[in-house]
């Protein structure tokens, strides 16, 4: 059995993240902002983007077994002046089949000190997660987010209306969990 390999993202790793994520839309449709439609239909998606430009400031890191990727997550740092101390993690997906095995859990760790160590100015990593998706919370909650706030009727679905929870990480809080 091949063991469970964590790495970034590279610049040649875009047609596998496109893969993986229109996958995620299909398959959890009502947990991101996006649908398969709209974005299976685009030429590129736009953290692909950004992935083939090589920017720095957005990381997705990926869980591969053998050379299959399984999971992911992406970390996007601001670049503005007033607003560089703060991050935006998402797009985490774990393919189902290797649920319930802390894939997740490692690479969203994984993710975290990368962004804390690679930007020195990095004060707090913040994300957005349907309310209803308590698997999802759980995992952030472990890691040490904390709510911050709620949007309502974030989303429109099929299922009605989506709330949002904000959720928030920060740098202090991560490294005492650490030690």
């Amino acid at each position: 059995m091949d063991e469970i390999v964590y790495r970034i993202l590279q610049k040649g790793d875009s047609s596998i993240y496109r893969k993986l994520l229109l996958e995620a839309l299909l398959t959890e449709p009502d947990s991101y902002a996006s649908s398969h439609m709209e974005e299976s239909a685009k030429g590129e998606l736009g953290f692909e983007k950004l992935l083939k430009a090589g920017d720095k400031n957005q990381i997705a890191y990926g869980a591969f077994k053998g050379n299959d990727l399984i999971a992911l997550v992406c970390l996007g740092k601001e670049d503005r002046i007033k607003t560089s101390h703060r991050a935006e993690l998402s797009s985490l997906f774990v393919q189902p089949a290797y649920r319930n095995l802390d894939i997740g859990y490692e690479l969203v760790k994984r993710i975290i000190e990368y962004g804390f160590a690679q930007f020195p100015e990095l004060e707090s990593i913040r994300l957005n997660v349907i309310q209803r998706n308590l698997e999802a919370r759980n995992l952030y909650y472990k890691l040490g987010f904390v709510i911050y706030g709620f949007e309502k009727e974030y989303l429109k679905t099929e299922k009605g209306y989506q709330d949002m929870v904000l959720m928030r990480l920060d740098k202090s809080t991560f490294k005492s969990l650490k030690a």
